[in-house]
């Protein structure tokens, strides 16, 4: 352990820590994590993985998250209780996890709908009324002299 900053926290790095991402079955693989957001961890693979190995990345193994290796999609499966991996083939090289839980495509359509249907109503609720003009009224006058009745 070497000591990195000291005040009122006290902060060590290990320097026996295990990387972030490992290729098992293959070591002699090179690999780098060459962007880490909250949503997407890309992994390059430096050269073409020679026979099917696992890459293990140590992240939270969590519902939610896609693979894609090469831009395939590939299943995630938990290693050590917590920890994401993916089977790699023979010559790849990219892997991408990505965040996509199917919560947040539901809640896409649901508002989408929720919209659509007010649009709908709003649309429904200022459109003039049906007049009735079509209907023709004929007036009937009845004269007290005994006349003739006009029609009107």
């Amino acid at each position: 352990m070497r000591l990195v900053h000291s005040g009122d926290v006290k902060i060590y790095e290990d320097l026996n820590a295990a990387p972030r991402a490992f290729i098992k079955g293959n070591e002699e693989s090179r690999l780098e994590i060459v962007d880490v957001s909250p949503e997407v961890v890309r992994v390059n693979l430096e050269s073409p993985i020679p026979n099917p190995s696992t890459l293990i990345l140590r992240d939270a193994c969590f519902p939610g998250w896609v693979a894609r290796v090469d831009g395939v999609e590939t299943p995630i499966e938990c290693v050590d209780v917590m920890f994401r991996s993916v089977n790699l083939r023979a010559g790849a090289q990219m892997v991408v996890f990505s965040y996509e839980p199917q919560s947040v495509r539901i809640g896409q359509w649901l508002t989408a709908a929720g919209i659509g249907l007010t649009l709908l109503i709003a649309l429904l609720a200022i459109r003039p009324p049906r007049t009735r003009s079509s209907r023709r009224v004929i007036v009937v006058e009845h004269k007290p002299d005994g006349g003739q009745n006009d029609f009107v």
